[in-house]
């Protein structure tokens, strides 16, 4: 049953995107994005007065280190490079987040599904369908990778939105808007555009600080 959903929203502007096999052209399209619908209540931290992070509902893991992705469908080459960096700069944080690659003998607990999933105006998004009990997740919970938009990223752009991803699979909720100074902005701002223009790629100060304050 689906308990909640958390989507990155991309709007497009001008003529329909033209179709090449599995991809998309969009580079005469102007991406941006809508903050998600769901609300998380914006916490500042008292020793920073300007850190800004939001948690996402109530549940979370019971440890954050040695956390595992594991390739549901479709997640090779380019893409398991994306989630490989992806993890790897949550993992380079001062936070206690520690993200690899499930093997045979691990457990699983983000389950990436890489597909075209169509004209959706998402690129990524982190669906909840696990069961929390007692505040704590049960057991793995998903993380989609569009390939209808994400066809046309650089590398740079394809771990972004995975880091993102994995910043909502953590607990963190959007926070920022598209008018904010990049000096400001997080990996959690929900503005793709604004965190590429800004070479946010990966979890900053505030995105850190958020985890810490949850784990």
């Amino acid at each position: 049953m689906l308990i909640s959903t958390r989507i990155e929203y991309f709007l497009r502007s001008g003529a329909p995107p033209t179709m090449k096999g599995s991809c998309v052209d969009c580079k005469n399209e102007i991406n941006r994005c809508h903050p998600c619908s769901r609300h998380g209540s914006l916490t500042r931290d008292p020793s920073h007065s300007s850190s800004r992070y939001s948690s996402l509902g109530s549940c979370e893991w019971g440890r954050a280190s040695n956390l595992r992705w594991a390739n549901y469908a479709g997640t090779t080459g380019a893409y398991a490079t994306a989630m490989t960096t992806a993890a790897s700069r949550w993992t380079a944080t001062s936070s206690p987040v520690t993200i690899y690659k499930a093997t045979a003998s691990t457990a699983t607990h983000f389950q990436v599904n890489t597909a075209n999933f169509g004209n959706t105006h998402w690129s990524g998004r982190a669906p909840s369908y696990a069961t929390c009990a007692n505040g704590y997740y049960t057991r793995a919970i998903p993380l989609q990778l569009n390939t209808y938009y994400l066809c046309s990223y650089n590398a740079q752009r394809k771990a972004m939105v995975a880091a993102h991803e994995l910043g909502h699979n953590l607990g963190l909720n959007h926070v920022g808007r598209e008018s904010d100074a990049c000096a400001v902005v997080t990996l959690m701002n929900p503005f793709d555009d604004v965190r590429t223009n800004c070479s946010v790629y990966g979890p900053k100060a505030d995105d850190v600080r958020g985890i810490n304050a949850k784990y």
